[in-house]
């Protein structure tokens, strides 16, 4: 049981990542320039 639930809050925790990684997208770009 107790693995069933960490299961599903990983599941969670990805489609909470996905996301924040759409909305950021552009962002991560600009960190991105400076970097290089």
């Amino acid at each position: 049981t107790s693995s069933t639930a960490e299961g599903l809050g990983t599941w969670i925790d990805i489609e909470r990542f996905k996301g924040v990684e759409r909305t950021n997208y552009p962002l991560a770009l600009n960190v991105d320039d400076e970097g290089l």
